[in-house]
């Protein structure tokens, strides 16, 4: 018993840590529970209600040129994605004045809420928690809360208003693929990769019951319009309805060849349609279990695709569905037929909503674009456009008027005007792929990373013409612009004078390759971290080494350190080692005031 209630506290520290590490300053309460698998009420987990934390800079207010409907693609949100990501789930506010979008590739983990009356301008971000996938998210019944979940098994709570984080549910470790609020916005259904679906309650913040009864996960859930039925959508092929109150199963739906994707209620509950990887869609009685149509495309029928998400429209006389072919299906639910096929996207549709009052359909897909749909005459009324191809990565200038981004295998780095969506120019010159670019602190320098060579580049952002190359890994410029430090796997940390694009010292001392390096906000000091487990702060004027911070060493063994940062106060240094345990310094006086394990 003593051995279980130790593991317990071990990882009750584990996932508040994980959280505590997003954000400044570092002080949250909360507390963990075990996993449950059973499928009535257990009240096992207190969210962590940390203070709200510092949010990413908003990107620059100028309106982007007005949307029309010859120049509409090439205008709208070239540049947004960097912050958004490739789409993964979207919803929309109860009043439909707000489109929020959640996805991969996202630098921050952020939830992007576009005005739709506005969709010329850059969408509000909330900044989320690390750079974690983000995969379900929904808005409370009032508008007034987002709600979003992510692969790091944490459901982030948001005032949709003023973009204050509210509270930290979940902790698990498992990708929350869903969530859907209760109508009354009391109750929060998650549904998880492990196949768990857990309720919390919202106001309270805690775990009201756990259901559990699918041998594989769960890809979606829906509340029914009274909130006494979830229905959950298994990739183990079936459907089930689960009585909320009791926390039991009611039916388990079955006739889906494959996964199911998704689940949708029609507006008076009395059906549920079903999506699925068979390429069908099916419509079941609520009351009685039992299936009633089945839905099919008359696109091709005979080579049946993957349907990925499944929507009624605000009267139930429309369903809609997205495949992994990027068409985008509109069918009559009484009569069954399809009455529209909507083409556009070029990659596999993630999600669908439609507007509140029906008006739109809302689509977003693996090719970096949101379409919104006529869901009447079934025409594109606009498109938010992001990448297209492989992108390695991306930044922002300074000032949030360009943007910087790889094109990864072919070496090419290219720049975008943010207010017009229009390609600026492109960087030509890398011989190997490009894996990363940063600004100067003025925007007026770009530095790219080939990152299988370790050739550093700098290019002048006004002429586009190559200014000088370095050596090194994970340029980092100074708070001022003068200097860039670049890692070596020689255990270096190289520091380069960016006006005379000379090497002005290099600092040794790790033994082993260095991971990653960082500039105090101040510019005066420098911090590096290795695989030799150490981290090394350095003057940055004349390089000398001012402390070496120790992290874990068992017996034998030393845990090397993979990434840090300094708060935004300069006066921590956070580490995470191989160990995946967080080390927390006192930058001034290089005492350790912490290890999260």
């Amino acid at each position: 018993m003593k051995r279980k209630n130790n593991r317990r506290e071990r990882m009750m520290r584990y996932n508040l840590y994980v959280a505590l590490i997003v954000l400044a300053p570092f002080v949250c309460i909360g507390t963990y529970a075990g996993l449950s698998s059973l499928p009535t009420p257990v009240p096992t987990a207190t969210p962590i209600v940390p203070p709200t934390p510092t949010l990413p800079p908003q990107l620059d207010g100028t309106p982007l040129a007005k949307i029309d409907a010859q120049n509409a693609p090439q205008v709208a949100s070239l540049a947004w994605m960097a912050h958004c990501g490739t789409g993964l789930a979207l919803a929309w506010s109860p009043d439909g004045k707000t489109l929020g979008l959640v996805g991969s590739g996202s630098e921050a983990g952020n939830v992007c809420l576009y005005d739709t009356s506005a969709l010329d301008v850059p969408p509000r971000i909330l900044g989320g928690p690390g750079g974690e996938n983000r995969r379900s998210i929904a808005f409370a019944p009032g508008g007034k809360v987002v709600a979003s979940g992510g692969d790091d098994g944490y459901i982030w709570l948001w005032d949709a208003t003023t973009g204050d984080q509210l509270a930290i549910l979940g902790g698990y470790r498992y990708p929350i693929l869903s969530l859907s609020f209760s109508p009354e916005g009391d109750a929060l259904a998650s549904a998880e990769s492990s196949g768990l679906i857990r309720i919390w309650d919202v106001k309270q913040g805690v775990e009201r019951s756990v259901l559990a009864g699918t041998s594989g996960g769960v890809n979606s859930v829906a509340f029914s319009r009274d909130g006494e039925t979830l229905a959950s959508a298994d990739s183990d092929g079936n459907v089930r309805l689960w009585d909320v109150r009791m926390a039991v199963e009611r039916f388990i739906l079955s006739g889906h060849l494959g996964e199911v994707t998704g689940v949708a209620f029609n507006p008076d509950s009395s059906e549920v349609a079903s999506s699925g990887a068979d390429g069908t869609i099916r419509l079941w009685d609520v009351a009685t279990g039992n299936a009633l149509k089945t839905f099919k495309s008359t696109n091709n029928p005979n080579a049946p695709r993957k349907i990925t998400s499944v929507q009624f429209d605000k009267k139930g006389i429309t369903i809609a569905a997205g495949d992994d072919t990027g068409i985008v299906h509109l069918w009559d639910e009484t009569s069954g037929n399809e009455r529209a096929i909507l083409k556009g996207h070029q990659g596999a549709v993630n999600a669908i909503s439609f507007s509140p009052d029906g008006a739109m359909l809302a689509s977003t897909s693996n090719d970096a674009t949101i379409r919104l749909w006529d869901s009447e005459i079934g025409s594109q009324k606009t498109a938010l456009v992001g990448f297209r191809g492989g992108v390695s990565g991306e930044a922002f200038s300074p000032d949030g008027l360009t943007l910087a981004d790889v094109e990864g295998e072919a070496g090419t780095v290219r720049l975008w005007d943010v207010r017009s969506g229009r390609r600026r120019v492109v960087l030509e010159g890398n011989r190997y792929p490009v894996t990363g670019v940063a600004f100067s602190p003025d925007g007026a320098i770009l530095a790219s990373v080939e990152g299988s060579v370790g050739t550093v580049r700098l290019w002048d952002i006004g002429t586009g013409k190559q200014q000088a190359v370095m050596t090194g890994f994970n340029p980092v410029f100074s708070p001022d612009g003068t200097q860039l430090a670049s890692t070596g796997p020689d255990g270096t940390v190289r520091l380069w004078d960016v006006h005379t694009d000379e090497l002005a010292t290099v600092l040794r001392g790790h033994t082993q390759p260095v991971t990653g390096v960082v500039f105090r906000p101040d510019g005066r000091v420098i911090a590096s971290s290795s695989l030799d487990g150490t981290v090394r702060l350095w003057d940055a004027l004349d390089g000398h080494v001012r402390a070496v911070l120790n992290g874990r060493t068992d017996k034998d063994k030393t845990y090397g350190v993979k990434t840090l940062m300094f708060s935004p106060d300069g006066k921590t240094i956070a580490a995470v080692g191989t160990d995946d345990a967080v080390h927390l310094w006192d930058a001034g006086t290089a005492q350790e005031r912490a290890v999260l394990a």
